[in-house]
């Protein structure tokens, strides 16, 4: 006689569901059903009880409120009127979580982000408020709020990056080359960073990071690059991505930098010849060099700032080179940017996605004095 299969109840194993795997909660919703070939996952009822004239858009990725309200007229709400809400059980839809937000202010619209198999939450959403000052309020009073007994809420500022990165750029093109023909691609673009090759000075890197006026033109920007649609002097834009955003640190830190991140340098300069270039711009304490940049120390913070202004007129061995600000040392930072998941709405501001990890890090990376 054959062993009639094991069945159990999926019940069981729903509270656990967000610590496993998908392929491992599709076995088990097989399992649950012997003889069936197809999981099988009973969604939450689609109810939605906290009425109001806000309108509700679904789609299997996304449940969207809002965005705008009813009888809406002003402008629509700025990037810092975005609040990141994470680690939400996935049982929770739009109707629990609007009482608890609109408790500190109007809210413009929320986008619950969803699973597109199982119509669950996938664990965050974003809400935009109409004041900027609500959603200050509502990450002050909801952050570590406890949904569920023992599921505590994770409530912060929206962080949005307006950075992308390009690759696939030309490397015999100049920076005023490239820069003009993004421009014209393009709208908003407020600058473009290109780095030159070292060892060959008539080079670029082949990349580019192009700064966008806002996070939606940059949305956009990216959006239009799906596919290798864009083409820059007859090269198709390839690896498109969000650039790793800075660090941020706090105006008091920075107000005491008086030292300058110099870039790029080849291997025959010496902090001799950069003292010595730097110090026809005011009296230089010391330099340090490090690989293909070196921080050079002003004695004085105005001389430093003196010298940026004058960058244009500065090259090295022929090269015309980068200066910033470096980043104050062992200074409180003000915040520290992670990555976050893909958001936003049509018709509002997007929420920041995924950074470039790959060379995105050659211009974004931490600036040490």
């Amino acid at each position: 006689e054959k062993a009639r299969p094991r069945s159990f109840k999926l019940s069981y194993y729903n509270e656990y569901k967000s610590y496993l795997s998908p392929p491992l909660w599709t076995l088990i919703s097989m399992a649950s059903s012997p003889g069936k070939g197809t999981p099988q996952v009973n969604p939450p009822p689609d109810t939605n009880p906290h009425k109001t004239e806000y309108k509700l858009e679904k789609t299997r990725a996304c449940r969207q409120y809002g965005c705008p309200p009813p009888d809406f007229c002003g402008d629509e709400p700025s990037e810092d009127s975005q609040v990141f809400i994470n680690k939400i059980p996935d049982d929770i839809k739009e109707d629990e979580l609007i009482p608890l937000f609109e408790k500190y202010g109007t809210i413009y619209g929320l986008k619950l982000m969803m699973n597109r198999e199982t119509d669950r939450c996938r664990g965050f959403a974003f809400l935009w408020y109409i004041k900027p000052e609500d959603a200050v309020a509502a990450v002050a009073g909801l952050n570590n709020y406890e949904v569920r007994p023992g599921r505590n809420l994770l409530v912060k500022m929206s962080e949005v990056n307006k950075k992308l990165y390009f690759g696939n750029i030309h490397r015999d093109r100049d920076k005023g080359e490239i820069e003009e023909k993004i421009k014209e691609l393009f709208e908003n673009v407020t600058e473009v960073y290109i780095q030159q090759n070292i060892k060959e000075h008539a080079l670029n890197k082949g990349f580019a990071f192009v700064e966008f006026k806002d996070n939606r033109s940059a949305c956009e920007a990216k959006r239009q690059c799906l596919g290798d649609r864009k083409f820059l002097f007859g090269r198709p834009i390839k690896n498109v991505d969000w650039a790793i955003v800075k660090e941020e640190y706090n105006e008091e830190d920075l107000s005491k930098v008086r030292a300058l991140h110099v870039t790029p340098l080849d291997e025959t300069v010496t902090e001799e010849s950069l003292k010595e270039v730097f110090g026809k711009f005011g009296e230089v304490e010391k330099v340090k060099r490090v690989r293909e940049f070196a921080f050079i120390h002003f004695v004085k913070r105005e001389d430093a700032l003196a010298t940026m202004k004058e960058q244009d007129k500065i090259s090295i061995n022929g090269v015309p080179v980068t200066i910033v600000m470096a980043n104050p040392r062992g200074g409180v930072k003000k915040s520290r940017k992670k990555r976050h998941y893909p958001g936003g709405f049509k018709g509002a501001p997007s929420a920041i996605s995924r950074p470039h990890t790959k060379a995105a890090g050659t211009h974004s990376q931490v600036l040490h004095a």
